[in-house]
């Protein structure tokens, strides 16, 4: 594993060391590393006996800054890159952020369980079966023992990070589109349909027609 923990100062001799190691392009292309490569990919540079993530030392170099304890994520989405201006400084959160923005996570017919089924513990495999002992229930579990880690109210991640909540058309159970909600509250509106005939129509139900025309629901259109 690479050392993600505080760099080095580097003399003279290992900076001109590090850029033999890759070729300059312009600043839009990637700078691949040249030199050795870390089992999950990445360019790796010794300092000392110690290795170091070549990206690492590349964003210390360029921007002054030391990463320390925080990732280095690439915008370019090539490991062996690194060129400064495709490095940036981020959180795990950030890297699955942008992965998830990107499209690389494993979804759908690529998820690992779509792949392998047979890999998932079902049943009488699964390890909930196995060590029952082992859950956390009741008295135990850890939301009775400390109620204060529940994030409830403004505590909770819809009000901290709205951002991250599947609104509308994003969110997976939503029955609706965007364009039938405007078509909804115009057509009740107009006073010629009831909830009961739009819910005919729409094929949902009328409490939920009656939540979209008070906008209880899909309140930001």
């Amino acid at each position: 594993m690479l050392n993600n923990i505080s760099l080095p100062i580097l003399s003279k001799s290992d900076i001109t060391r590090f850029l033999s190691k890759f070729i300059k392009s312009t600043p839009k292309k990637c700078w691949e590393w040249k030199a050795s490569l870390s089992s999950n990919g990445y360019g790796k540079f010794s300092i000392k006996h110690k290795c170091y993530g070549a990206h690492r030392i590349a964003y210390f170099l360029y921007h002054k800054i030391d990463p320390f304890n925080k990732l280095i994520c690439h915008h370019c989405d090539n490991k062996k890159c690194v060129n400064p201006k495709h490095l940036f400084l981020g959180t795990s959160q950030d890297n699955r952020d942008d992965c998830v923005k990107k499209k690389r996570h494993a979804f759908g017919d690529r998820n690992g369980g779509h792949l392998y089924p047979e890999r998932l513990p079902h049943g009488d495999n699964h390890w909930t079966h196995k060590h029952p002992e082992k859950l956390l229930r009741g008295d135990k579990h850890p939301l009775h023992l400390h109620p204060e880690w529940a994030a409830r109210g403004i505590y909770s991640g819809q009000y901290t990070h709205p951002e991250r909540t599947a609104r509308g058309e994003k969110n997976g159970s939503a029955k609706l589109n965007s364009k039938e909600i405007i078509k909804i509250r115009k057509q009740f509106f107009s006073h010629k349909f009831t909830y009961r005939q739009l819910a005919k129509i729409y094929k949902v139900s009328k409490s939920l027609i009656g939540a979209i025309v008070n906008k209880q629901v899909w309140t930001h259109i």
